[in-house]
């Protein structure tokens, strides 16, 4: 190591060295001989990021699921001498899914002999997790750090940009529609229920009245009309049910048609009808048209670009049709 004129050799014994290029690469080699031998245990799931691992375990009853997990933990533990490595028990956290109310007081799990703690939530990457999958929790907590976030960008703009209707606009747009969105792929499936969504709906009206400067007696419909920004939970919503059936889509038996006539953003080409190849008078909705047609477009482009050509969405600007099997 070195630190300006002064530098110093120490020869190091265990773990990998940290805050340098090739540190990740070692402890990746590391720690795969731990993942994979946690791998090969019966009825348990092991998920690990970055220095984190986290061991999912489950059974028919809590005695079993205990006892998968105490397994793994010994295993961990066991591993880690044998490295010369020490998991911390205590930022070690366990948390019970259990759609039933059970007292857990009967159930312990160790750690190198130290009792782990038992929680009812646990943030991972971010996210809450209770021990019901309600989500409640984590919406109350993005609320609030949506209220610190939104004044805190406000004093920035305020000193800096200065503070108007546009300036109102980018910052729900690039700072607190990000924030809330993270994450939502899943728990956003929790909007469905309405005593869900009325933690997102006010903090989404209170910056949306700044960008349209009205009062606060306006009503959420009328905020959301006149701002252009739909619902933040229709939108989570929206997004997941457009990723879900894009990534199921398959668009190797499809024509698509594309119109002059439709637009998006001055990119023109979005569908107008597609049909099935194989009964050729099949129509489908039209969210399954768009679907295709987005796809369809992403392989067109990818096709043109490693072919070298220079890909121009407004040269496209007659109704033509494309089969998918070609490209």
């Amino acid at each position: 190591m070195q630190l300006r004129s002064t530098s110093a050799i120490r020869c190091l014994e265990r773990g990998c060295p940290q805050g340098s290029e090739s540190g990740p690469i070692f402890w990746i080699t590391i720690i795969n001989d731990l993942l994979s031998k946690l791998n090969n245990l019966a009825c348990c799931e092991i998920i690990a990021f970055a220095g984190d691992i986290l061991v999912c375990s489950q059974g028919r009853d809590l005695s079993a699921t205990f006892l998968h997990a105490q397994e793994a933990l010994n295993l961990a533990s066991d591993w880690s001498k044998g490295f010369k490595l020490d998991f911390n028990p205590d930022k070690t956290r366990v948390t019970a899914i259990e759609k039933r109310n059970v007292f857990y007081d009967a159930f312990q799990l160790y750690l190198d002999g130290t009792p782990l703690t038992m929680v009812k939530q646990m943030k991972y990457l971010g996210v809450l997790l209770d021990t019901k999958f309600s989500w409640k929790q984590l919406l109350s907590y993005i609320s609030e750090k949506c209220d610190k976030l939104q004044r805190g960008l406000n004093w920035i703009a305020r000193n800096t940009f200065g503070i108007n209707c546009n300036v109102y606009s980018l910052i729900y747009k690039q700072g607190i529609e990000p924030f809330i969105l993270y994450g939502s792929r899943v728990w956003g499936e929790a909007l469905k229920r309405k005593k869900n969504s009325k933690y997102l709906r006010p903090i989404q009206r209170r910056i949306l009245l700044q960008v349209i400067c009205g009062y606060r007696a306006i009503s959420y419909d009328s905020v959301y009309a006149i701002s252009g920004f739909p619902p933040i939970d229709i939108t989570i919503l929206h997004n997941i049910a457009l990723r879900e059936n894009l990534s199921a889509s398959s668009i190797s038996n499809y024509d698509c048609i594309l119109s002059p006539f439709l637009s998006l953003i001055l990119q023109r080409g979005m569908p107008s009808i597609l049909y099935n190849l194989v009964t050729r008078a099949q129509k489908i909705s039209l969210l399954f048209a768009i679907l295709m047609a987005v796809k369809l477009m992403q392989e067109l482009v990818s096709h043109l670009l490693y072919s070298g050509v220079v890909f121009n969405p407004r040269t496209f600007n007659s109704e033509f049709v494309m089969n998918a099997q070609f490209l």
